[in-house]
């Protein structure tokens, strides 16, 4: 055994020289120790005496500590946020039939929230569906064979269509021969007769017109006061409704009042709304026999052989039958009252209002009775589950971090929590303000107890790079070369193993290396000024206390 440590002491000596140490090894060395004054050292593995036991006394080891405790560590404040909202959006105008929630429920996903009356709904799917009917059955018609009622009713349409083009002919005739006598005459007649009644408006009624109507009045005062009197003798009788006197009054009352109306009606003056009616007529019924003596224009002769035209091509559909085009015609209706009636049909779905997703109503802005728009905010939910907060990271530090990277997050009204977050995204862009550069980073919360954490609270991230984990502060005396590698010599049970590490930089008597196959708590050959003893940095005061393993000299 004593053979075996001191093969380990002398093959150590090459690699310990460039540590300040007077031996080192890969075998034969016990894990680390803490002394009783808080420094670590490694122990030999056996009892060792002379020269041995001094190597082996020279021989120091430190704990290793995480790089991020020194470096590579962001952190920033913000405020606690939601993920995201939902709004529930109607897709239809209608009034509000009923409101099933209140802000701060609980709702899950594909929950009714709000309903519309359906009544006017209801009735365009009804009229759709009739619409979409009536269009398949004129499909039908015009594929299907005509039975007797059908042929009887085609025959009258094809007599009636018949009738019009004659008819149209003969007006084209009409046209082009020009006006005949008696159309003339009736013209004239018109004419004259629209004039006579425009120049009586204007002129008003003659003197001997006068005359006779106020003779006709006087006559029918006279008789109205003789049959008054001949009343007057039985109104004392309890029936004198029912009697002869009563009758004749009745009748000579009537009689004066429509012979004064006449008189009034013949010396008031024509009104000019009145005389303007009239001159238009007059106008009109003189045009209408100036054109007849003109004889019939180019235009005349085109509407006339216009008419005639529709009426042929009436008659000719009629003989024909239905065409290709008519059945065309005919199946594209159907697809238009097909897709009419879908649209119905989803508006009348669209009468609920659902819940997105699960959540809780954070905001109701619809009330019963109200008449609403498509488009309207209705309600909005929200998972207070998911949380995020936006912190402004700054430029320096942008590099150290990316999405995916774990973070710690504490919040104010939670003081001895931390709580687990991730970084869910990093803006492209910067916020510039009085010179200094920042990124918007979102943290999202990850941390599956979350209860009592609200929106607006303030919070603290701690953001990690991504190889803090492997990143390490190690003595720099341990950093060595060793078979091509940069190597530090990790104790492991009763020997140092080398480890392959890659230096990123030194600070001070501390380098930063990184390696996957060290971890916390790894001690490693090599050694600084100070040591950690607990909370407090202390001098290095040379070997450990007399009577602890590994005891001897002053520091290596």
């Amino acid at each position: 055994m004593k053979s075996r440590t001191l093969l380990f002491i002398l093959g150590a000596v090459v690699i310990g020289v460039g540590l300040g140490v007077g031996a080192a090894g890969f075998l034969g060395i016990a894990a680390p120790e803490r002394t009783a004054a808080g420094r670590e050292t490694a122990a030999i593995a056996e009892p060792a005496s002379g020269t041995e036991a001094e190597a082996a006394a020279s021989i120091r080891t430190t704990v290793i500590r995480p790089a991020d405790t020194a470096v590579d560590r962001v952190t920033a404040a913000g405020n606690i946020e939601l993920v995201d909202t939902e709004q529930v959006v109607a897709q239809v105008n209608g009034y509000v039939e009923d409101v099933l929630v209140e802000v701060g429920d609980e709702v899950g996903s594909g929950d009714l929230l709000v309903a519309l009356e359906r009544g006017d709904l209801r009735r365009a799917v009804d009229q759709a569906r009739l619409n979409l009917t009536s269009a398949e059955l004129q499909l039908e018609s015009l594929l299907a064979d005509a039975d007797g009622v059908e042929l009887a009713a085609a025959e009258a349409e094809l007599k009636s269509a018949e009738a019009e083009l004659k008819s149209a002919e003969e007006n084209l005739a009409d046209v082009q021969n020009g006006a005949s006598e008696g159309a003339l005459a009736a013209a004239r007649s018109s004419a004259a007769s629209a004039w006579a009644k425009y120049n009586d408006l204007r002129d008003g009624a003659s003197e001997n017109e006068r005359i006779q109507l106020a003779a006709a009045v006087d006559n029918a005062r006279v008789s109205m006061q003789e049959a008054q009197t001949e009343y007057d003798k039985v109104a004392w009788r309890e029936d004198v409704g029912m009697t002869r006197q009563a009758a004749q009054l009745q009748q000579s009352t009537i009689s004066y009042e429509s012979a004064l109306a006449a008189y009034e009606e013949a010396v008031a003056p024509s009104s000019q709304a009145d005389l303007q009616a009239a001159l238009s007529q007059a106008q009109t019924a003189q045009q209408q026999l100036d054109d007849l003596l003109a004889g019939p224009t180019a235009v005349n002769i085109a509407a006339a052989q216009a008419q005639v035209a529709a009426a042929q091509s009436k008659l000719d559909t009629l003989l024909r039958g239905a065409d290709e085009t008519d059945v065309e015609l005919a199946r594209l209706s159907i697809e238009q009252a097909q897709l009419a009636l879908l649209e119905a049909r989803l508006d009348l779905v669209k009468a609920d209002l659902n819940a997105p997703a699960a959540g809780t109503v954070l905001q109701v802005n619809v009330d019963e009775s109200d008449r609403i728009s498509a488009g309207t905010v209705a309600i909005t939910v929200a998972d207070l589950g998911q949380l995020q907060l936006t912190i402004d990271v700054a430029e320096v530090d942008i590099p150290k971090i990316s999405v995916g990277q774990l973070a710690d997050v504490t919040i104010d009204a939670f003081p001895k929590r931390v709580f687990a977050g991730m970084i869910s995204g990093i803006e492209p862009t910067s916020n510039a303000r009085e010179g200094v550069i920042d990124y918007p980073v979102t943290v999202r919360l990850i941390d599956e107890a979350l209860a009592g954490v609200r929106p607006g609270m303030t919070a603290v991230a701690t953001l990690r790079s991504e190889m803090a984990d492997a990143r390490w502060l190690v003595p720099t005396t341990a950093v060595q070369a060793y078979d091509g590698e940069t190597v530090v010599l990790k104790a492991s049970d009763d020997q140092m193993l080398p480890v392959a590490v890659v230096v990123e930089g030194v600070q001070g008597e501390w380098t930063v290396v990184r390696s996957t196959q060290l971890q916390g708590g790894d001690a490693v050959l090599g050694a600084t000024t100070f040591v950690k003893q607990e909370d407090e940095w202390v001098p290095f005061s040379g070997g450990p206390p007399p009577g602890a393993p590994g005891a001897g000299g002053g520091r290596p």
